[in-house]
């Protein structure tokens, strides 16, 4: 299994890019569609291989990176992915454990960012 530091430095700049995108999302964009291609299917492959070192959901996995479209080939818009709704367990008990669940991932996402 691939170290965390190994795939940071072997996808650097997919790392940088998709670190700045973490708090807002953005847009990535090349100077081809080819690249454009390349650089999604590499962040895609960064995610996934740096959860598989972490062997638990990682910082990353808040990020979706968009379908290519026609009009705009170049570009790979980056969206943080947002839940949306509300929760209310049938069970309470249930319920607190839904929250520390939470609360613990939340945890996590602030020390993996360095904020805590």
């Amino acid at each position: 299994m691939t170290s965390r530091l190994a795939l940071s430095n072997q996808y650097l700049d997919i790392k940088r890019v998709l670190d700045a995108a973490l708090h807002s999302g953005g847009t990535y964009t090349a100077d081809t569609k080819g690249k454009a291609v390349y650089f999604r299917h590499r962040a895609y492959t960064f995610m996934k291989k740096f959860r598989e070192a972490e062997d638990a959901p990682s910082v990353y996995d808040t990020l979706v990176l968009k379908k290519i479209s026609d009009e705009e080939p170049t570009k790979v818009r980056i969206e943080v992915r947002q839940v949306s709704g509300t929760f209310v367990a049938d069970n309470p008990q249930a319920e607190e454990i839904v929250d520390q669940e939470t609360l613990d991932a939340a945890l996590q996402v602030r020390k993996n960012l360095g904020l805590l």
